[in-house]
């Protein structure tokens, strides 16, 4: 208790009595002690000073003119004076008083008769000897949970940490993965399409069918891996989108027509009910849109029931967004599963178990317009139907825009390979139906656009080297093709050859065989934005 002798002690005294508190001064006084003595004489005023000051140490008497200690203590321990020790002055010496005081909180108890000042300083110093105990076991405690706090929350980062690794581990492996499934299949899809195309006259109609079963199969399977592969695109942040204006009348209208087959094996009608106002164009890209718009057609055919009704129609929302409905007279969900109709891996219409998919496709849908500032949701009857719709945000041209016509836009193919196949031709026999400029190697290329400007570019290689990694990324680079889409169409080579390539810059690797509406679905879309 010496090292608190010298350390300066705020004392708050609470006595009634003139004389007895002048005693108490005198014994404080003959102390020693560095004491600052703070006097009040009614319980009111001890209360009042004590919500605004903080004290050391309190002594009080048990008995004062309007209240009593215990109340006292039960008013200071609510305020900042709450671990302030406290001292108890009696008249009387009865046990259960005694108790009585120590569980109201106070630090300890004598009968004024008893106090003299030796005992009084080695009780004020024994207060505060207790007080800073129990302050550093205080603060000892709620170091200790700190640190556990913080521990527990070193553990929430690195199993954090762990698991973005391991889901950017899941992604590459779900790209890669897809890469390698579709390198073949495309190569057996195309395979059997120029099998279809060019030998129909001597295929048997046995081994017709089996060439249909291949390409049906296939096509599916690849439509599987493509869904994967957007999703996993999607929960990376990879996923590109080319926002524009876009027209939803014609994107309704091919949507129609890409399902018309579908719905024709469904035994479903498709309607498509125009409003006689003029559609303004939205803003969304116009791929992504059809593919949301495909899918949820494509559902409510596969879903209906037979010789059921698909009416697709729209309406304008506050003259900012688009509402595209998709109605069904089809199965229904069940309302107390309406709520994971958009969760991955969700199948549930058990009744149509054997639709063939994957259960991805409305995630994605929804992830996608989420993306795209749009809406997709959805409302559902047991039995009756369900209607999808979307809401798309109307597109407002800027300013300073300037839109090139249509008529200035050039296709450039760029055949680096002089070797004729029958790939090739089919590729070639794609380009028809198109005005194109044919060059013969990169090297004329990146002249070329060093005065002229192109809208697409298409690229024919048979293998790669240096020289061609090389002149593609110059050609990247060029100021005129910084922004324009570059797409390789390569013949032999590998995986670690395609991501060379892609690491010039160039948008997009195409492994031979490719299927020539699948061409002439990139050159659409790249030469109309």
């Amino acid at each position: 208790m010496m090292q608190y002798e010298n350390e300066h002690i705020n004392l708050l005294l609470i006595e009634g009595d003139d004389n007895v508190r002048s005693t108490f001064k005198s014994y404080i006084n003959d102390s020693g002690l560095n004491i600052t003595t703070t006097e009040v004489i009614d319980g009111t005023s001890a209360i009042s000073i004590c919500k605004i000051n903080r004290f050391d140490c309190i002594l009080l008497d048990y008995d004062l003119s309007d209240t009593n200690a215990l109340k006292i203590l039960s008013s200071l321990h609510k305020g900042i004076n709450t671990s302030t020790p406290a001292i108890v002055f009696t008249e009387s010496e009865k046990k259960s008083l005694d108790l009585e005081i120590l569980e109201a909180g106070a630090i300890d108890f004598i009968a004024k008769q008893d106090c003299n000042t030796i005992l009084l300083k080695q009780l004020i110093l024994y207060a505060l000897v207790r007080n800073r105990y129990q302050e550093s076991q205080t603060e000892y405690i709620e170091q200790q949970r700190q640190n556990k706090e913080q521990e527990r929350l070193n553990c929430v980062l690195v199993a954090m940490e762990r698991a973005e690794a391991a889901n950017e581990a899941k992604t590459q492996f779900i790209s890669s993965m897809s890469h390698e499934l579709r390198t073949p299949l495309n190569a057996i899809l195309g395979f059997t399409q120029l099998l279809e195309r060019k030998q129909k006259k001597s295929i048997e109609n046995e081994q017709g069918e089996f060439i249909q079963e291949i390409l049906k199969a296939g096509t599916h399977l690849l439509n599987l891996i493509n869904e994967v592969l957007d999703l996993s695109k999607i929960e990376a942040g990879q996923l590109k989108f080319n926002m524009g204006s876009v027209d939803p009348d014609n994107i309704i209208l091919d949507c129609q027509s890409l399902t018309s087959n579908l719905a024709k094996q469904y035994n479903c009608t498709v309607t498509y009910q125009k409003p006689k106002f003029e559609l303004s164009p939205v803003l969304s890209d116009p791929v992504r849109l059809k593919q949301v718009l495909l899918n949820l057609i494509t559902n409510a055919i596969k879903y209906n029931k037979d010789h059921g009704q698909v009416t697709i129609s729209y309406k304008l929302l506050n003259h900012s967004h688009l509402k595209i409905n998709v109605a069904d007279t089809g199965i229904g969900i069940d309302p107390d599963r309406i709520s994971e109709v958009f969760e991955p891996f969700s199948r549930l219409n058990e009744t149509k178990a054997n639709i063939e998919g994957t259960g991805i496709g409305l995630t994605i849908a929804h992830k996608m317009m989420a993306l795209m500032n749009g809406k997709i949701d959805v409302i559902s009857k047991l039995n009756i139907g369900s209607n999808f719709w979307l809401e798309v945000p109307l597109y407002s041209p800027l300013d300073n825009l300037k839109i090139t016509d249509k008529s200035l836009k050039k296709l450039l193919v760029i055949d680096c390979n002089s070797k004729s196949n029958q790939s090739k031709d089919s590729i070639l026999d794609a380009l028809k139906s198109y005005s194109f400029l044919e060059l013969d190697s990169l090297d004329k290329g990146i002249l070329w656009t060093k005065n002229q400007l192109a809208s697409f570019v298409l690229v024919y290689i048979h293998s790669i080297d240096d020289s061609l990694l090389q002149n593609l990324n110059l050609f990247k680079q060029s100021a005129n093709m910084a922004s324009i889409p570059i797409i390789v169409i390569a013949q032999n080579i590998t995986n670690n050859e395609t991501t060379h390539i892609l690491n010039t810059g160039v948008d997009q690797c195409l492994c031979e065989p490719i299927e020539p509406h699948i061409l002439k679905n990139i050159i659409d879309y790249n030469m109309k934005n």
